[in-house]
């Protein structure tokens, strides 16, 4: 069919069919679509979309992630039907003013949720002394990181962090790594940002802002 009549199916009278309709895919070709299709019921995928060059995501994960970070944990103890008291010489108490030599807590938590917002995941590894104990907790890169199940135990793989430099491209048992994650529909093991579901808004957006 010619580009004319393409073009010509696009306008009718009112009250009159249009089409039939095409839509190009990624590698050129022109594809008839319903009346009902909008181009994501031919299985056309769309490109890593980074919600950290659109305004308004940015914006809205941040507000989340600074309010996150102004809320300051504690260590609190209650035995028996007595008082809660506060501890402040556990190793929880510890990580919770310092969770590593590079952020405080109000930076590692901030910097975790935004992670979380937006890649849907934000993995920590945990460190831990000759007794056992958690003494610093290091983020890392959700795009290196990811859950293996081998025998009925969980693992993860450890990606990159410029300040564990010996401690990459490794397993760890799942005690050892903080993983949050929001809801996916496919797989339990993994999150998915919210972010995800805009993807065909969010890359008209990046593609209109890139083309003014």
């Amino acid at each position: 069919m010619s580009l004319l009549t393409k073009i010509k199916g696009l306008w009718a009278g009112e009250g009159e069919q249009r089409g039939p309709l095409y839509g190009q895919g990624e590698l050129g070709g022109w594809y008839e679509l319903g009346r009902l299709d909008d181009g994501y019921q031919r299985n056309l995928d769309l490109p890593h979309i980074d919600a950290k060059k659109i305004p308004a995501a940015y914006a809205s994960v941040m507000a989340n992630a600074r309010a996150v970070s102004q809320c300051k944990p504690y260590h609190k103890r209650k035995v028996g039907d007595g008082p809660t008291e506060l501890i402040d010489s556990s190793a929880a108490a510890r990580i919770f003013r310092s969770p590593n030599d590079y952020e405080t807590f109000s930076q590692y938590i901030l910097n975790a949720v935004a992670q979380l917002f937006f890649d849907g995941e934000s993995f920590s590894l945990a460190s831990r002394n000759e007794r056992g104990e958690v003494i610093r907790l290091d983020r890392m890169d959700s795009r290196t990181c990811s859950p293996y199940v081998t025998e009925g135990e969980l693992f993860y793989s450890i990606g990159s962090n410029p300040f564990v430099p010996e401690q990459i491209d490794y397993l760890v048992p799942a005690r050892d790594v903080l993983h949050l994650r929001m809801y996916c529909p496919r797989h339990v093991l993994i999150g998915e940002s919210p972010i995800k579901a805009a993807a065909m808004a969010a890359g008209i957006n990046v593609s209109l802002a890139g083309s003014q």
